[in-house]
């Protein structure tokens, strides 16, 4: 059964109804900080680039990084606010629709 991880009001994810892609973008911008996202960018280059090339965000659509990043944060065995900074990060350059 997949999770559908979304953000949460303290800046971590969790399982919560679905925001339309422009709702997401425009919380990752909102809710978490510049600080944040490049923390969020420096984890997906160190811990994703150890299993793999690493994927351009900008050529995803938030829905794909949905499908994604669930099975990828626990593989990474990212913890949940690592997971969720790297979210913010993602979602923050992806595509909106």
């Amino acid at each position: 059964m997949a999770i559908d991880l979304h953000f949460h009001k303290q800046n971590t994810i969790t399982s919560t109804p679905k925001k339309t892609p422009a709702e997401e973008i425009e919380y990752a911008k909102t809710h978490f900080t510049d600080t944040q996202r490049a923390a969020g960018e420096v984890i997906f280059n160190r811990v994703c680039g150890d299993c793999h090339d690493l994927p351009v965000p900008e050529e995803y659509k938030v829905h794909e990084l949905d499908d994604v990043l669930p099975k990828m944060f626990r593989r990474a065995k990212l913890n949940y606010d690592d997971a969720g900074l790297v979210k913010a990060y993602l979602v923050a350059n992806a595509k909106g629709a």
